[in-house]
């Protein structure tokens, strides 16, 4: 079961886009890249005050409890709620069970940004992080992250935790 996103981000600082799934994406954000410890508080706090509403992490980043913590904290300060931000996460898929370690990740994800579900999900890279780019394993590990990614949407188990799933970074992988 989808909760249907209301329109309430084509308002926000620098407007938004509709998805294909019909949800809304911010198209200014907070990517957090390289933001770790102490300064994702008061980064999280500025962006908030100047009117961004998306924020994007990721396992990779090594910053999601800090996010999560700042989020948890300073959406209230900012007369916000969890439904009032759109937070997208990313991980690479896994060599050795594809499917269960996107299942996983996901958990950890959901327990270290503190909320019940994500926004956007994304396959950070085609590959993953310790294969060779052009392994033959590549194709299969991606659509086996996906097709586990899919069953997630909207399961018992999730709980609508996470909404889109795309992939990052694919400019020439098609398969």
């Amino acid at each position: 079961m989808y909760v249907v996103m209301s329109c309430a981000f084509q308002s926000v600082k620098g407007g938004a886009a509709k998805l294909n799934t019909g949800f809304y994406i911010p198209l200014v954000g907070l990517g957090t890249y390289k933001i770790t410890g102490d300064q994702v508080k008061p980064a999280v706090d500025a962006a908030l005050s100047c009117g961004y509403r998306m924020f994007d992490t990721a396992k990779y980043y090594v910053n999601e409890p800090e996010l999560g913590a700042a989020l948890e904290e300073l959406l209230p300060k900012h007369n916000l709620k969890r439904a009032d931000i759109f937070l997208t996460t990313k991980f690479f898929p896994d060599p050795n069970d594809p499917a269960a370690a996107a299942r996983k990740l996901v958990m950890e994800s959901l327990e270290r940004l503190r909320t019940n579900y994500l926004d956007m999900v994304l396959i950070h890279y085609p590959k993953a992080s310790d294969l060779d780019e052009k392994d033959e394993r590549n194709p299969l590990h991606r659509k086996l992250t996906y097709m586990e990614l899919e069953k997630l949407k909207g399961t018992k188990f999730v709980a609508d935790s996470i909404r889109p799933v795309f992939f990052s970074k694919i400019t020439h992988y098609a398969n």
